[in-house]
């Protein structure tokens, strides 16, 4: 066991089969069935029961996770990650897992899988195994680290979410994605207990609308002081669709509770934003599609980055269309790009080129190479920061 597999859909949340396929009956373990409906969870603000509910222990959900654990935990080696996995848009857990995985939009067959697929197959279909590209094997037990994956709906139909919710497509996935935060909340919570006597640090890596999902779990955590948020580690946007105004509140939360709780610099949640200029897609659908809130503006992380005035000591834009953060990093033999040449569809290519994905692997595993610090204190300095020109370089 070296994957755990959750589905959501709406508001319930599902155990799916080892491949990732779901199937609409109850989770019974002393049953011996270890997949099914593991509870619904929705997030009401202000709500006198909220803090409860994110606490409250021996759920299907607990147990769930005790079962899969057990078998992973105790070969886990000291420093191998625990990485929490979150799909951005278009997706569909429902749908049946396929051998090829170009076949289906169920995020565990499509990109939560150990196949090592042809490079430019995996390029022109999005198909990249982001577990194995992360440095994941399928069943070493644990050996080489757990990678969790959070599979949640993201593809409300057109015409439902026009006629049902009075909302384009894109803006409807933006409020599934903030519902699925509370769910993911809740797997966080568990996670931190179950490993929190061995210190171990709990990863997230998410792209696109998967960074919606992310960035309100964790403003949540912080809003209501949850100490979940000392068990989190390094956390990895890819092309973030969040509005920059949404993580600005959320990062300034979580900079509140390091101040209060004292934490060392180590410690807590800390930011790896990965921003390409080239990403029209992203910016094109969220500035004109994606729902305005009030605290929100048209810009997103993926596009423009965290926009903080001051430095922001546990956050960091990497533009990796950026010919400085290319040149840079060639000295360690990490090869980055944010173009995939000849097309104007690179969203997609934060993760279906190779060596982006070696870059997203080193920082999970070499903690200390990579670490926000060693990228500022490097001589020379790591040419953080986003170009506010229209493309990349």
């Amino acid at each position: 066991m070296s994957i755990v597999r959750l589905s959501l859909v709406k508001d319930r949340l599902f155990a799916p089969t080892p491949l990732g396929t779901l199937e609409d009956v109850d989770f019974d373990s002393s049953a011996g069935r270890e997949h099914g409906f593991l509870e619904s969870s929705t997030f009401v603000e202000g709500s006198g029961r909220l803090r409860a509910a994110a606490l409250r222990k021996e759920s299907p959900l607990d147990k769930y996770l005790v079962s899969a654990l057990a078998r992973a935990v105790p070969k886990l080696p000291p420093h191998a990650p625990v990485a929490v996995m979150v799909n951005g848009f278009l997706f569909d857990p429902r749908v049946a897992v396929t051998r090829d995985p170009k076949e289906t939009d169920n995020p565990h067959g499509r990109i939560f899988h150990f196949s090592a697929g042809d490079a430019g197959e995996e390029i022109r279909h999005h198909t990249t195994g982001w577990p194995l590209r992360l440095g994941f094997q399928e069943a070493d037990d644990g050996e080489h680290g757990l990678a969790v994956a959070f599979g949640w709906y993201s593809q409300p139909g057109p015409a439902t979410s026009l006629i049902s919710h009075g909302q384009n497509f894109y803006a409807r996935a933006y409020d599934l994605g903030r519902s699925a935060s509370w769910s993911l909340l809740r797997v966080l919570r568990a996670l931190s207990d179950m490993l929190s006597s061995e210190g171990r640090p709990i990863d997230i890596f998410c792209h696109s609308l998967g960074s919606v999902v992310v960035v309100r779990a964790l403003a949540i955590a912080a809003k209501h002081n949850f100490r979940l948020l000392e068990s989190m580690g390094r956390v990895i946007l890819l092309g973030g669709s969040e509005y920059t105004g949404e993580a600005q509140i959320m990062y300034s939360r979580i900079a509140e509770v390091a101040k209060r709780r004292r934490w060392s610099g180590s410690q807590g949640p800390q930011f790896y934003n990965i921003v390409s200029r080239e990403n029209d897609i992203l910016d094109k659908l969220a500035e004109n599609f994606g729902p305005k809130g009030f605290f929100s503006n048209t810009q997103v992380v993926g596009h423009n980055g965290l926009e903080a005035r001051k430095g922001a000591d546990r956050w960091i834009d990497l533009q990796i269309d950026g010919g400085c953060l290319r040149t840079w990093l060639g000295q360690f033999g990490v090869k980055i790009s944010g173009d995939n040449p000849g097309e104007i569809w690179d969203h997609w290519y934060y993760y279906t080129h190779r060596g982006n994905m070696d870059f997203y692997c080193r920082i999970l595993r070499e903690r200390e190479a990579w670490s926000i610090a060693w990228f500022r204190e490097h001589d020379p300095k790591c040419p953080e920061g986003v170009a506010r020109g229209w493309f990349g370089d």
